[in-house]
């Protein structure tokens, strides 16, 4: 899932802080649905969960003179988050991410009462996982048939010259049938990266 560049995601949080003399917000915490926060730099591979919340600290501080305080996240990484645009959702509420991101997040008080926090930027970039070719090399007499499979999102593109596919190079949709020795390369590319490429060689019997 991916937002519009110009568009604001605004994780509201009906958690409020308690008055006595202001100062600054926590950082939010982002974890990607796990016991522990997610490092700033997170590799994944396939989907992984965004999930922005409030530290607990926070939440256990609550008294009955209370200011609302919501948690804004931008993609739009040349702006700072802040009020006024997006979309609301609840604070452990996820998104669930299947390509490379990047985010700014901020808690604010509603009202001003508290300081904005300090600012948290978060990376998250896919690692898309080699295709399969099979069979595994082998020799072969008249013909082989040989098929490329990968994750369900990803396009598959293949060379039968040992040569590095590209975005003009054949896109596997069914099984090849080789009648000629060959050494299939086999790359899958998904929005925003690709995979390393997988090699196999068939070598057809004289």
């Amino acid at each position: 899932m991916r937002f519009p560049m110009a568009l604001f995601l605004v994780v509201s949080s009906l958690a409020l802080c308690i008055a006595g003399g202001g100062g600054k917000l926590s950082t939010p915490i982002i974890d990607c649905g796990g016991a522990l926060p997610c490092p700033a730099d997170t590799v994944f591979v396939g989907n992984i969960l965004f999930r922005v919340h409030l530290p607990d600290s926070f939440i256990r501080s609550l008294g009955d003179n209370q200011h609302g305080v919501a948690v804004w996240v931008s993609e739009d990484t040349s702006l700072t988050p802040g009020h006024g645009v997006g979309m609301s959702m609840n604070p452990w509420g996820a998104l669930q991410l299947n390509q490379s991101s990047y985010y700014k997040v901020i808690a604010t008080c509603l009202d001003g009462y508290y300081q904005n926090s300090d600012v948290l930027t978060v990376r998250y970039t896919r690692q898309f996982l080699r295709p399969s070719i099979s069979p595994a090399a082998c020799d072969f007499a008249d013909s082989i048939r040989v098929t490329m499979g990968g994750e369900v999102d990803v396009q598959i593109r293949y060379t039968l010259d040992g040569s590095m596919p590209d975005s003009n190079a054949p896109v596997s949709v069914a099984p090849i049938w080789l009648r000629t020795s060959a050494t299939v390369t086999a790359i899958a590319f998904g929005r925003g990266g690709q995979s390393q490429p997988t090699t196999v060689l068939y070598n057809r019997r004289q």
